[in-house]
């Protein structure tokens, strides 16, 4: 489901993140270091997120909700739910 205002979801996350990376024990510089780059979503050291370890992470999330692995890469996920004929080809 996508939020009625993606923007405030995204920026509630980020604010999530500031406060997991304090409960993990990082000060303010820290955490400030770790979330200056303006990713949203990144790894326990605040930074990006590696492919493989992301696609390892979605993976465990598929089959723990019960839902078939996809035999295509990850990346194409966001044309899943587009017309066939809509999708932009690489």
């Amino acid at each position: 489901m996508v939020p009625a205002d993606p923007i405030d979801a995204l920026r509630a996350h980020r604010e999530a993140e500031k406060l997991k990376f304090k409960h993990l024990g990082y000060n303010d510089l820290q955490v400030q270091q770790m979330t200056s780059q303006g990713l949203v979503f990144t790894n326990e050291l605040g930074g990006s997120i590696h492919p493989r370890n992301f696609a390892r992470a979605f993976k465990g999330a598929l089959k723990a909700a019960n839902l078939p692995l996809v035999s295509w890469p990850f990346h194409e996920t966001r044309f899943r739910d587009v017309e066939p004929s809509k999708r932009r080809r690489h």
